[in-house]
């Protein structure tokens, strides 16, 4: 029971710290984010919940020994995939048709790359934890791909966290308070906010508009 206390108690920090973080970046320039993050975040929460309570069943505890290990190893490659995805989509996305500066959480990154990594650090030190630390460690370097991103405009799409090719963006038009709405085609999240400086707006919103008629394949091969 107290574990599942504990678990509880965890998915609460995890939905408030959310909701800060949301609070917190509607106040400033960069992408507003939506409630469609956190319905995901608890879905996955709750389903991670239930995956632990029938692994358990089966005799599984992810909280000791082997399983345990296998656990953070897979985190391990869940963020490493997604620090390598990105890394990669920045890389290959071609020439920067507008800077609108750095990652709209860039602070927030930044820290958590440097505690994750002390964590890392600290737990290395102790053989039972290895394969957490090296989880700490990948969730660390994820981080700091996060925070050396920009949100640019790009040949191939519009670089937030990550590449918004232009075949998913359906269009962007203005709303109030300086900010910009990109309509998507596909995929669970069909808007994305983003709050830009007044000056830039304009310019924006037309070289976005300019951009998604051009044939994905020609840029895929320019």
């Amino acid at each position: 029971m107290n574990l599942y206390l504990f678990m509880l108690g965890g998915f609460g920090v995890m939905v408030l710290s959310y909701l800060l973080t949301t609070l917190y970046m509607r106040r400033r320039n960069g992408i507003q984010p939506n409630y469609t993050g956190l319905l995901i975040m608890v879905t996955s929460m709750g389903c991670f919940v239930a995956a632990f309570y029938i692994l358990r069943r089966f005799g599984l505890d992810l909280q000791h020994g082997q399983p345990r290990d296998i656990f953070w190893l897979g985190l391990s490659i869940v963020w490493l995939v997604s620090a390598a995805r990105t890394a990669y989509q920045r890389q290959m996305s071609g020439t920067v048709l507008m800077d609108l500066g750095p990652a709209p959480m860039f602070k927030l990154h930044t820290g958590l790359a440097g505690l994750m990594g002390a964590l890392a650090s600290g737990l290395a030190v102790n053989a039972a934890s290895r394969a957490q630390a090296f989880a700490y460690s990948t969730w660390s370097a994820w981080s700091f791909v996060m925070a050396r991103g920009r949100f640019e405009v790009r040949d191939r799409g519009v670089i937030a966290s990550g590449l918004l090719p232009w075949n998913r963006i359906a269009g962007c038009a203005a709303t109030a308070d300086n900010a910009v709405r990109l309509n998507l085609n596909k995929g669970l999240q069909r808007t994305v906010d983003i709050r830009l400086p007044a000056d830039r707006r304009d310019g924006f919103i037309q070289l976005v508009n300019a951009r998604k008629e051009v044939n994905p394949e020609h840029l895929l091969n320019s």
